[in-house]
């Protein structure tokens, strides 16, 4: 499965952290407040535990309900992945 072009430029134009120290209306969620922090949030067991949960959430998912597709996700995972993170500065 490839990763079209539009996709990928538009996941590219996310400013990804552009909101840090902004204050949030979630009461279920900490504020990081600088770069940082939010790596040492990032860099925690509690979100390793996180996100480890929902992809196996998603797998799960896509295994029963997108059998066929399925079988390319991990195609999709490593283009994904091994792109490079761009910062605008």
């Amino acid at each position: 499965m490839k990763i079209s072009k539009l996709t990928k430029d538009k996941l590219l134009e996310i400013k990804w952290f552009s909101s840090i120290g902004e204050k949030v209306d979630f009461t279920d969620m900490i504020l990081a407040n600088s770069l940082n922090e939010t790596g040492e949030f990032l860099a925690a067991p509690e979100w390793e535990n996180v996100t480890l949960e929902e992809s196996n959430e998603m797998s799960a998912y896509l295994a029963d309900k997108f059998t066929d597709a399925y079988q390319h996700w991990n195609d999709a995972r490593i283009q994904i992945i091994s792109a490079p993170l761009m910062v605008k500065r």
